[in-house]
């Protein structure tokens, strides 16, 4: 029986990212555990279907095949997932039917897309042979102190689920796309952002 007023358990997806100022190196390692290797590995493969199931979306809203779709997105990331999300809510088929989660599905994707980019391209430690942690030398920091993120098991193992629960997502998504008529672009009815042109009345 589910508690009426149990809070829900608190996400780890997006932590507050820390300055962790370097005093002792000894307690900095970079041997990293074979657990924490796997659960990095997963989230980051799992991303990569999901991006993939996004981008197939874009490509199934106007029956590209993968030579013509590539032409069409774009090559950030963060891009095509915007493209996405316009092409979702022009053609009616959103991420999810209640309009809140909706929206919170397509925030959670922002957050994931930055972590997935820090577990990619950060410099990976140990702190205290037990803390995982992405260390990024491009975000500028105070003098003495590096710029890390706590990137623990359980995190990566919530972004890993998460992905793939948005990847089946975008997946229905696609197979509502395919459903669309496939009228020439030319001929599509008009929409507010690109109204009918109308004839040039020529006095008469």
């Amino acid at each position: 029986m589910v508690e009426p007023n149990k809070p829900k358990p608190k996400s780890t997806i997006n932590p507050k990212v820390k300055q962790q100022q370097v005093i002792d190196l000894k307690r900095i390692s970079r041997e990293i555990p074979d657990d924490v290797k796997v659960a990095m590995a997963g989230a980051i493969m799992a991303f990569s279907s999901l991006d993939v199931a996004a981008e197939m979306f874009i490509w199934d809203i106007f029956g590209l095949n993968p030579d013509d779709g590539k032409l069409l997105t774009p090559p950030d990331t963060k891009d095509r997932f915007d493209l996405a999300r316009k092409f979702s809510d022009r053609y009616a088929i959103p991420i999810h039917e209640d309009e809140q989660k909706a929206a919170d599905a397509w925030s959670l994707i922002r957050i994931i897309i930055e972590a997935r980019n820090k577990m990619a391209h950060g410099i990976w430690n140990m702190i205290d042979d037990k803390t995982p942690i992405a260390v990024s030398f491009r975000i500028p920091t105070e003098l003495g102190t590096i710029n890390s993120e706590h990137f623990s098991i359980d995190r990566m193992n919530e972004i890993q689920s998460s992905c793939w629960k948005l990847k089946l997502a975008f997946e229905r998504m696609s197979k509502a796309a395919q459903t669309l008529p496939r009228t020439p672009l030319a001929q599509r009815p008009p929409t507010p952002s690109n109204p009918p042109e109308h004839p040039v009345d020529g006095g008469q």
